[in-house]
Formats: structure tokens, sequence, C-alpha cells
């Protein structure tokens, strides 16, 4: 069994790159919700078919997040990258193709 490594309150981020599948950093759970929520509506809001710019996906929460009590300091384009990894673990959205700029969409319900 595996310690819980962060406090009450906070949420470890998901990882493809590390072997446990985890970052090593946590983020409030009340910031992920509504990232979480954000990146989800958004995606399903904006994609016509080819998936949404990740670029835009961030200008996007930049205003519409930015009087958020939440963020009190911004920083969304590290937020909205952090939780979209951790989106992309567990299979709730998934990049369109490899090529750059990146574009994402949410995994359609089998």
């Amino acid at each position: 069994m595996t310690a819980d490594l962060h406090p009450p309150g906070r949420r470890r981020l998901r990882s493809a790159v590390r072997d446990d599948g985890y970052e090593t950093w946590t983020i409030a759970v009340e910031q992920y919700d509504v990232l979480r929520s954000f990146i989800v509506a958004t995606l399903e809001d904006l994609d016509s078919g080819d998936g949404v710019l990740l670029k835009h996906l961030i200008e996007v929460a930049e205003l519409e997040l930015a009087e958020h009590p939440s963020f009190p300091c911004g920083r969304f384009t590290n937020w909205i990258r952090f939780v979209k990894v951790d989106l992309e673990c567990e299979g709730v959205v998934e990049r369109v193709d490899s090529k750059s700029p990146q574009r994402l969409r949410v995994v359609a319900a089998p």
C-alpha cells in the first residue's frame, strides 16, 4: 500500500512520464475541479471536429477565469497544461494528432 503523499484538500496530478504515474506536486482540489470542468466544457463547446488548439484553450481560460477567486495569481498556461495532462492520463481528453501546434478533444464515450 502506497502512503498518501498529499495533504487533505489537495490532488496529486497524473503524469505519463513517471514510473508511478503521478507527479510529485499537487494542486488544490477546488482549483482542479474548476479547471477540469472548464477544460471539458470548453473543448466540447469549441470543437468543430478537428479539436481545439491548446493555445486557444489557454486564451479562453485567461478571459473566463481571470476573476475566479481560486486563481488570484492567474498562471493559466501552467494550470491548463498540468490538468490537461492529468485528463489525458485518465482518458478524458486526447491530442488530435502528434503535430504542432497541439490540438485537443474530449474522448467520445463508447
